[in-house]
């Protein structure tokens, strides 16, 4: 049996901004239970852009769309660890500590199935059917 804890994944960050913390912004998403992951990660983007702008009051529209393109590509470039992380938050979430290797394999299959119009609901309901099937 594998701890639930130290199957999380380092995101892949470049850490270009200075005032912009990008793994909070990523792990931002394991907080939504409803949506679509299109729709989730929009709106991360789009408060992380807006508080960013409060730290740069002097952003410009172009300052604005370059960290909106960067922010795309940091979710793209980290989309099936994002999707592995948020399924093992989701574990911890439900009180569960440890699942065996089987199991791991079978998160990795379902977080690379996840698309941009995956409802976040359903994602946790394949979950949950995953883990019922060992119980």
């Amino acid at each position: 049996m594998l701890s639930v804890k130290s199957l999380y994944r380092p995101f892949h960050l470049s850490n270009r901004y200075e005032d912009l913390h990008e793994e909070k912004i990523l792990s931002s998403l394991f907080k939504y239970q409803q949506g679509s992951v299109e729709l989730i990660i929009s709106r991360l983007i789009n408060e992380a852009i807006l508080n960013h702008m409060h730290l740069c009051i002097d952003s410009t529209i172009m300052q604005v769309l370059e960290l909106s393109e960067y922010l795309s590509k940091l979710f793209i470039t980290n989309f099936k660890l994002l999707m592995f992380n948020y399924l093992i938050d989701q574990l911890e979430a439900r009180g569960i500590e440890e699942i065996d290797e089987a199991q791991v394999v079978e998160i990795e299959v379902l977080a690379q199935s996840v698309k941009m119009k995956t409802e976040l609901r359903q994602l946790q309901n394949e979950l949950d059917v995953l883990i019922r099937k060992k119980e």
